[in-house]
């Protein structure tokens, strides 16, 4: 059961970028949901946009639906990872880390999560 939702604050060593930036991509994410609803990578790139916006609670529901379409899609893993890493539930971000890694062995997701592990 996922954690409940509550805003978190971004991590200090996050930069976030501008604030009219991040809210331009929103449009963008909706739309590419909107035309294909079953497509992981448009819901994880949602899950992205609203993480950038600190909307924790609706980015986790976009990685979930992800990772129900395609339970294999380890960036999902990594970005809902890094969703109960803000909201503070790390033993929930330490298994999606290494659910990611082990499912993108040698690839740029599994290097990401390798980090976040440390």
């Amino acid at each position: 059961m996922p954690p409940t939702c509550a805003a978190a604050a971004p991590p200090r060593s996050a930069r976030p970028a501008p604030a009219a930036r991040r809210r331009a991509a929103l449009p963008a994410a909706r739309r590419a949901v909107l035309l294909n609803t079953q497509d992981p990578q448009s819901l994880d790139m949602m899950a992205q946009v609203l993480i950038r916006l600190n909307d924790l609670c609706n980015a986790g529901r976009f990685a979930r639906r992800a990772l129900q379409v395609d339970p294999s899609y380890a960036p999902a893993h990594l970005h809902l990872g890094l969703i109960y890493r803000l909201q503070g539930q790390e033993q929930l971000a330490q298994q999606a880390f290494e659910l990611a890694r082990s499912l993108d062995k040698g690839g740029p997701t599994a290097e990401q999560a390798e980090r976040l592990l440390q």
